[in-house]
């Protein structure tokens, strides 16, 4: 009686024990689809490739949007003799990629390695969704650096010329120096001569320098010298003092000078006194006989002609 009893509840025990099995597996499959975003909203558009081509671009390589890895590419395809390629980025990229972004196509090492769609952001309205845009071609390095390599040796050949010129000229000197090193030893042996000379005592500046009767008086001209300009000094003191003094000496000579015509009137009115004196003398009586007849008195100098005088 007890054996149907212990196993009157094992269907449900295993169809229990089955679904906690299925919800572990769909738990473990929605787990994983969200660390690889199956579940993550997607926004797809249009990229119309260059006229040259793909330049490699395949399906799954990456999209980047301002240099961060935002998406992949999806399909490609032949539309109207153009080829394009269908991009997918995440839906927190969109706001980014604008309806005036760039794109261009890049290679991981420049020249060579798995080509990548890279998108910079614009300044219009977002892009709509199924919209285009358009990709240019990669950036040809090599030829770039063709040109790089082109315009400096343009500008490094003046800058060699000018090198090649200013080494000809160091060489030239260094040809004139080596020509002239002869003059210039015969010079520096003139002169060690002539300061042996002067230490040897000879010639008047080595009898200067090692006479010690000729130092002693040396120093007593010098001490004369000095006395002589202290005297020089003195007389052009006295000069000084004397040149200050002229003014006052013209100033009393100019007062003098403004009273000469009124003596000069009081001399010429003396005179005529005496010449008047003279005159009534001889008209006097006791001289008339022994005098000539009389003879008209000279006229009398008036003053305005003696103050026209001054």
């Amino acid at each position: 009686m007890e054996q149907p009893f212990r196993f009157r509840r094992v269907n449900e025990i295993t169809g229990a024990f089955v679904l906690i099995i299925m919800l572990l597996v769909l738990s473990a499959i929605f787990l994983s689809g969200r660390l690889q975003d199956w579940f993550a909203q997607t926004y797809k558009f249009t990229v119309i490739l260059p006229q040259e081509g793909a330049f490699g671009l395949s399906e799954g390589n990456e999209v980047l949007v301002m240099g961060v890895t935002a998406g992949w590419i999806d399909e490609i395809r032949v539309r109207n003799g153009r080829i394009i390629a269908i991009a997918k980025i995440e839906g927190e990229f969109r706001e980014l990629v604008r309806s005036d972004s760039t794109a261009r196509l890049q290679r991981a090492f420049a020249v060579a390695g798995e080509t990548s769609l890279e998108i910079e952001r614009g300044n219009g309205p977002v892009l709509a969704e199924e919209s285009a845009i358009v990709a240019l071609a990669p950036r040809d390095f090599i030829g770039e650096i063709d040109e790089l390599v082109g315009g400096i040796g343009g500008e490094v050949e003046p800058i060699l010329r000018r090198a090649r010129e200013a080494m000809d000229e160091w060489a030239t000197l260094a040809a004139e120096l080596r020509g002239s090193q002869s003059h210039l030893s015969n010079a520096l042996a003139r002169v060690d001569g002539v300061m042996a000379d002067i230490e040897s005592g000879k010639g008047t500046l080595g009898q200067f320098l090692t006479d010690q009767q000729m130092a002693v008086a040396s120093a007593d001209l010098i001490k004369e010298a000095n006395t002589a300009m202290k005297e020089v000094r003195e007389v052009l003191g006295n000069l000084k003092e004397g040149t200050s003094r002229l003014p006052d000496i013209g100033d009393t000579l100019a007062s003098e000078a403004s009273d000469l015509p009124m003596l000069t009137l009081q001399a010429q009115q003396a005179l005529q006194e005496i010449e008047d004196f003279f005159a009534g003398l001889q008209r006097h009586w006791l001289v008339r006989g022994a005098m000539q007849a009389d003879e008209a008195p000279p006229p009398r100098i008036p003053p305005a002609q003696v103050e026209g005088r001054r």
